[in-house]
């Protein structure tokens, strides 16, 4: 919520804030090839001028474990984005650090469209008149 105090100290008396920050998130497993799988997900926060809020979240990405470790490893200086290019790069492929999605998805779900997704929902749920959801 961090990001949305930012907004709203920015520009005061706006009409709607968006906040939208990605993150890593494990997740317990219960096979025998991995413990923790890792995944990068965005969350977005929208209010209104109301002070009503919504949240969402964007689907999740698998990342390799390796990037990471990485990531842990330098205290999070290096993304885990940042390692999956730099490993892909060694194979002649080229990838945007800010969007490892779209190279682990095999240009699926770049993450744009990820982030336009998690918008959407946020939206959705801020403007639900009418509707049960309250």
């Amino acid at each position: 919520l961090t990001r949305l105090q930012n907004a709203k100290t920015a520009l005061p008396g706006a009409d709607l804030y968006v906040a939208m920050e990605n993150g890593l998130f494990e997740v317990e497993c219960s096979d025998e090839k991995s413990s923790l799988m890792g995944f990068d997900l965005a969350w977005v926060a929208m209010e209104d001028k109301d002070g009503k809020r919504s949240f969402a979240h964007s689907a999740g990405i698998e990342m390799p474990s390796s990037a990471i470790a990485v990531s842990k490893e330098s205290g999070f200086s290096k993304t885990s984005g940042g390692e999956v290019a730099r490993v892909a790069g060694t194979s002649g492929f080229s990838v945007d650090p800010q969007d490892p999605h779209a190279y682990l998805t095999s240009g699926s779900c770049p993450r744009e469209d990820l982030l336009i997704g998690a918008l959407r929902i946020a939206w959705g749920q801020l403007d639900k008149s009418g509707s049960l959801v309250t």
